[in-house]
């Protein structure tokens, strides 16, 4: 059996499905997304309490022992930061999450390129800005699929597309 956790904008999600791809069993529950202007944004904690709660539930139905492969899914483009202890010092900033609208490539508008305020690199320079305390404290920015891998391997692990929006390591 292969578990697939999808965390979307709106909810998380565990499907089981068995060796030919036929759906056995789900779970879904919602996420709360919290909206203040350009400001959208995710909780860290409570995704993992979520996952938390449809892993007792795959439990609770046997299925958990039975399980071959895990795959985490999320929206692209949902950031967050780090310590180094790899503890969320941040929120999640969702895909819609458009702050960062005027954050130019040589800081600005005579000289560089706007940046797309949805990309994880408009974020991260969004946040040393406005919050260089916070940001010199961020020792990763990852996106939130990739936190739940941690959860399920205790490491920061990701896949050539997520690396490709990518795992960002700071220099201090």
């Amino acid at each position: 059996m292969h578990l697939v956790i999808n965390l979307g904008l709106k909810s998380i999600r565990g499907i089981v499905y068995n060796d030919i791809g036929k759906k056995l069993i789900s779970n879904n529950i919602v996420i709360k997304t919290h909206i203040n202007n350009n400001h959208v944004e995710q909780d860290p904690k409570e995704y993992i309490l979520k996952l938390k709660k449809i892993l007792d539930y795959l439990s609770k139905k046997k299925i958990t022992p039975k399980l071959n492969t895990i795959s985490v899914t999320s929206s692209a483009n949902c950031l967050m930061g780090l310590s180094k202890t790899l503890t969320p010092l941040t929120k999640v900033f969702t895909v819609l999450d458009f702050r960062a609208n005027n954050i130019y490539t040589k800081g600005d508008t005579k000289k560089g390129k706007l940046l797309d305020p949805s990309h994880n690199l408009t974020k991260i320079i969004w946040q040393k800005k406005n919050n260089i305390m916070l940001f010199k404290r961020c020792k990763y920015w990852i996106n939130s699929s990739d936190y739940l891998s941690l959860f399920f391997t205790g490491q920061l692990v990701t896949d050539s597309l997520n690396y490709n929006k990518f795992i960002f390591k700071s220099a201090n």
